[in-house]
């Protein structure tokens, strides 16, 4: 065993001294007069160079031939990322839904604004109705505030729920004022002009 183990040692040292040196068409075994013969210049190798080369496409199957072709070579290069084309996907049979901007509003938010709006639109000319929508828009507005707040961001609708409460304000002052000026006229009609002597 060792005598083999020597004697494959010895061949290989003989290999790697000759790799390094460049060898030519007449350091290889072919005939010298082949070469001239066929009109070919010298040819310059190196080991490393041969090395790199792709082995060499097989011969095309004859037609005779009953046996399939092999499986294709591999690819010498590796794959990254994501395939050239994505895969196709029809489109659904339906309109995806609408986006509707995130959370739901407080109900109680919704309440105060609409308490706010009717406290507005019928306090200027009645004057009683806002006074009495007004502060209810102002604490629904108020516990909507204190809600969505609490709900740490589950429920929306916090710039409508500070809204009705603003409006609320002025709904209660609206319905104030008119208020006001109903009770003055009201009191003048009644009590009529002043008797003269």
């Amino acid at each position: 065993m060792a005598a083999i183990e020597d004697a494959t040692k010895g061949k290989a040292d003989e290999e790697i001294t000759s790799a390094d040196e460049p060898k030519t068409s007449e350091d290889m075994e072919t005939p010298e007069g082949e070469a001239e013969a066929e009109g070919k210049a010298e040819v310059i190798t190196h080991p490393a160079l041969t090395t790199l080369a792709p082995p060499a496409p097989a011969p095309p199957a004859a037609s005779g031939n009953p046996l399939p072709p092999g499986p294709p070579p591999p690819n010498p290069y590796p794959r990254y990322g994501s395939p050239a084309v994505a895969p196709y996907h029809p489109p659904p049979d339906y309109p995806p839904p609408p986006n509707l901007g995130g959370a739901p509003s407080d109900a109680r938010g919704v309440a105060a604004m609409l308490a706010a709006i009717g406290g507005i639109l019928l306090g200027l000319p009645l004057g009683l109705p806002g006074l009495a929508l007004g502060p209810l828009a102002y604490f629904l507005g108020r516990s909507a505030v204190s809600r969505i707040d609490a709900s740490h961001g589950a429920v929306g609708g916090r710039g409508l729920a500070s809204a009705a409460w603003v409006m609320g304000v002025v709904a209660t002052a609206i319905g104030a004022v008119s208020s006001l000026a109903w009770l003055i006229f009201i009191l003048l009609a009644i009590s009529g002009t002043p008797p003269t002597q």
